[in-house]
């Protein structure tokens, strides 16, 4: 009776490439002293094996290769019967023979020529820069890749599954940033497939583009930059303008224009309130300069306010750092984390959504709080000032535990030291003198628990009373 391998009537063993040993097929026999003799009586693959009649010591014939499976089915899995006789009874057992796979190769980088070292050229204001690509001989082998080394290795990021290799900021050619400031950048790059590996130094020539100047007609043109860091203006009319890559300038002129930067940190000129601005997602930080009032389009992050009158603007969803001008401005941010500046006027700052930065500048400026409060919308207010006769504005419509509209009355407001909630149940807001945190609170020491909406200050804080605070609709 066979026993090894479990001893039932089929078994299954693995072994590893490139060796011939499989297993020793073991019996027993309760008559004593029978002689037991080994053989193969079958199975798909039987002629691929041999057995030692005497020892059992089954093996192949000849090393099975893991990428080159000689099994009928391919897969890599042989099939033998064995046999074991004491002369008049025999028994046998169904070995199914898993070959597994070994690292013999390491993965071999094929990439721009291949080799030890590469060299490329790209044109400056682009990022991209090669797709790193690698075959292993191993049947299976999955292959990752990384950068190890290089003078200005810091300066690059690599996708570890596609080996596509990016500059982090796209390069400028006139202020290099490689080590040796000669607009070659050094890198080495790795590919690996868990335990063999192969690298490349890749040298990245960084060429200079010409920087254009386009200007328009008083008809409506159709203006487009290259690759460089172009300026485009378009004049009197209805003008298309399409800055490709680089950080260009952007100028529809007095028209209702399309502005689209395309790649790059581009700055657009807004002086209609006809002109659109076209921006993709991750085409750069970008800047508008208006002197009409809008809603920054999106993919925009930046808006500046010139001149004097008197502007409104809205943010996106993004984090927008939007900047008034002299005038009285009314700066309402999005969804994102964004800086709000007045300027020299009158302004009214809401932040909307997300942990915003307020700051007035000079002139009484108003600070609204208008959306539903909690931990991700806390606002900070960077510089209000009773001498320029700031005041804090609370939105009735959302915050309904007041009654009333107007100035917020002295039982309202509680001040100290410390002070994170109502004393009174006719508290509704609370001041925090050592912390500079504004909190609010719908019923006093009713069950509800104060939330805080702002911060004033930062290492200091304010006097803050209750004058300085109103109920708005």
């Amino acid at each position: 009776m066979i026993v090894s391998n479990g001893g039932a009537a089929a078994a299954a063993v693995s072994i590893a490439e490139n060796t011939t040993t499989v297993t020793t097929v073991t019996a027993t026999d309760p008559d004593a002293g029978t002689t037991l003799t080994y053989s193969i009586s079958g199975g798909a693959h039987a002629s691929l094996f041999s057995i030692d009649a005497s020892t059992g010591a089954l093996a192949f014939k000849a090393a099975p290769n893991f990428e080159t499976p000689a099994d009928a089915g391919g897969n890599n899995v042989y099939d033998v019967i064995v046999q074991v006789s004491d002369g008049s009874l025999t028994d046998t057992q169904a070995i199914s023979v898993a070959v597994t796979n070994v690292n013999e190769f390491p993965p071999l980088i094929t990439s721009n020529g291949g080799g030890a070292s590469a060299f490329l050229t790209i044109s400056e204001n682009n990022t991209a820069v090669t797709a790193v690509a690698a075959s292993d001989a191993d049947a299976g082998a999955r292959i990752h890749y990384g950068i190890v080394g290089g003078a200005d290795a810091s300066l690059f990021k690599i996708s570890r599954s596609t080996g596509v290799l990016t500059f982090k900021s796209a390069p400028d050619f006139e202020t290099p940033t490689d080590a040796g400031h000669d607009n070659v950048y050094d890198v080495v790059l790795q590919a690996s497939d868990g335990s063999r590996t192969d690298q490349q130094a890749i040298s990245v020539s960084v060429s200079d583009v010409v920087n254009e100047l386009l200007v328009g007609t008083s008809h409506a043109d159709n203006l487009t930059g290259a690759g460089g860091s172009d300026t485009l203006k378009g004049c009197a009319g209805d003008d298309t303008l399409i800055g490709g890559g680089g950080n260009d300038l952007l100028d529809g002129g007095k028209g209702a224009d399309h502005m689209d930067g395309g790649a790059g940190n581009d700055t657009y000129i807004v002086d209609n309130a006809g002109d659109v601005v076209v921006e993709k997602a991750g085409n750069g930080i970008d800047t508008i300069k208006a002197i009409v009032s809008l809603a920054l389009w999106g993919n925009v992050e930046n808006l500046t306010f010139t001149g004097t009158a008197d502007l409104s603007a809205r943010g996106n969803d993004l984090a927008n750092t939007i900047v008034g001008n002299s005038g009285s401005n009314a700066l309402f941010g999005g969804s994102g984390a964004d800086a709000l500046k007045g300027g020299a006027g009158n302004d009214t700052l809401s932040g909307g959504e997300g942990k915003d930065a307020l700051t007035g500048g000079a002139g009484q400026d108003f600070f609204v709080f208008d959306t539903t409060p909690g931990a991700a919308n806390v606002d900070k207010i960077t510089d209000f000032s009773f001498g320029d006769g700031d005041k804090i504005q609370i939105s009735q419509s959302v915050f309904a535990g007041f009654t009333h509209l107007g100035a917020l009355a002295a039982g309202e407001f509680y001040s100290a030291a410390g002070a994170t909630s109502a004393h009174d149940a006719s508290d509704r807001v609370i001041y925090d003198t050592t912390t500079g945190k504004l909190y609010y609170d719908a019923d006093g020491q009713g069950g509800a628990a104060a939330v805080q909406i702002a911060v004033l200050g930062s290492s200091t804080h304010p006097i803050l009373i209750y004058s300085d605070l109103q109920i708005i609709a």
